[in-house]
């Protein structure tokens, strides 16, 4: 939607305010950095939509507490993987890639290593979304969608009233993330009770999946760069 738009232009100027043009640089890249981990799904929740709105569609509806089951643990673990990666690559980022100025580098560095720990939240939320996707709960996705767009301008022009610290307004945003996961996981136990009566992990069922979200990676690869680099070069 169109109103996140709105949001941002209204709220980025009193975010500068507040925070500086340094820490608004940083704070840019914690935007960056939270969509982006998104390509550590690779394309499992896309690859899902498809193959559960098969099954639907052939009312095999048995398969699908397994094909559930197994891309959620498969996600978590890229999480994690992904998680690793940031925390591990966190201070090169901040004290060389980055440039990140002297007086921020400590700030910085907490921030980047909050992430870490919230980026498997953040993968999990593909596969909750491609459950929806498949039954056309396009409705409650764009609810959630335009609450989150709302929220990542409006939870730091909040926590400036009380401070600046990017680990602050990192830790409020990755709340706001939590909620929106487990908004996702509500609505999928409501329109498919199905899911939660078996709980069910078939390692044979995510080889297929894998493969038929390969060339769905290179889309989640390029998209969020092509449309975060203004804001990369910015931060």
């Amino acid at each position: 939607g169109i109103a996140p738009l709105f949001v941002a232009v209204a709220t980025i100027p009193f975010i500068i305010r507040g925070l500086g043009i340094d820490r608004f640089g940083v704070q840019t890249l914690v935007w960056v950095i939270i969509g982006y981990f998104s390509l550590f799904d690779l394309g499992l929740g896309r690859s899902l939509t498809k193959v559960i709105a098969d099954k639907l569609a052939a009312q095999d509806f048995d398969a699908i507490p397994a094909l559930f089951w197994t891309t959620l643990a498969a996600t978590l673990v890229l999480g994690l993987l992904g998680g690793a990666v940031l925390a591990a690559s966190a201070n090169w980022l901040t004290h060389s890639f980055l440039k990140i100025p002297p007086a921020l580098t400590g700030e910085a560095l907490a921030t980047l290593q909050l992430l870490a720990v919230g980026i498997p939240i953040v993968i999990l939320t593909s596969a909750l979304r491609g459950v929806l996707e498949a039954q056309q709960k396009f409705f409650g996705i764009s609810v959630l969608r335009l609450l989150l767009g709302i929220y990542i301008y409006v939870a730091p022009l909040a926590v400036l009233v009380f401070t600046n610290d990017l680990v602050v307004i990192t830790a409020v945003l990755l709340a706001g993330r939590v909620v929106f996961t487990l908004a996702h996981l509500i609505l999928c136990a409501r329109n498919m009770p199905g899911l939660f009566a078996r709980i069910e992990i078939s390692p044979r069922v995510i080889k297929p999946l894998l493969t038929m979200g390969g060339w769905m990676t290179v889309s989640n690869l390029l998209g969020p760069i092509l449309v975060n680099l203004d804001r990369f070069l910015i931060g």
